[in-house]
């Protein structure tokens, strides 16, 4: 986050291929964009609006690709450290990365936090995602405190900062499935 922590910052835009071309989602309020992902069911997208503390979700179409109905899902204290980047497992859950928290927070699908997973060592954590043989591994990025300069904070105090960290979660949350699987 950057000094000025209220600033308008841009809009949400979503890009079509061929004739689909670009349709602006949604320009209210919308600063520093972050983390994006569906439910397991692909009916909901949230996103989140990290400047202002909030993960959004909006009604999502899978055949039309329309997103529509903003609301605010979860609002997340500043004392907590913004909400980043984020993912899903197959319960519905929301697994929110929170910059200047140091810390990972699983969310209902009501939006309630239902587990916190502290980073040790690094101050900013930016995303996640689930991976290993049985999907049931977090695997966690971090950036540099001096990434975020306002916080006041050095290496020295965050030594594991911009480390990957692997969080095994002993199958008790899985990832839900990819929208598109690879295919080579």
């Amino acid at each position: 986050m950057g000094p000025d922590e209220n600033a308008k910052g841009g809009s949400l835009w979503s890009y079509g291929i061929g004739d689909e071309g670009v349709r602006l989602v949604d320009d209210q309020d919308i600063s520093d964009s972050n983390g994006l992902g569906w439910t397991p069911d692909n009916k909901i997208m949230y996103y989140t609006n990290s400047r202002h503390s909030q993960i959004l979700a909006y009604d999502y179409d899978i055949e039309t690709g329309t997103v529509s109905g903003r609301r605010v899902h979860i609002d997340i204290p500043k004392i907590h450290g913004f909400p980043d980047g984020l993912c899903f497992d197959t319960e519905g859950g929301l697994w929110s990365a929170h910059w200047r928290g140091s810390k990972l927070v699983r969310f209902s699908p009501e939006g309630k936090p239902t587990l916190v997973v502290q980073i040790p060592g690094a101050l900013n954590v930016t995303a996640c995602t689930f991976g290993g043989p049985n999907n049931d591994r977090l695997f966690v990025t971090t950036a540099s405190p001096e990434a975020s300069p306002e916080a006041k904070a050095s290496l020295s105090d965050y030594p594991q900062s911009g480390d990957l960290f692997e969080v095994d979660l002993k199958g008790r949350y899985k990832g839900s499935k990819w929208r598109h699987e690879f295919q080579g």
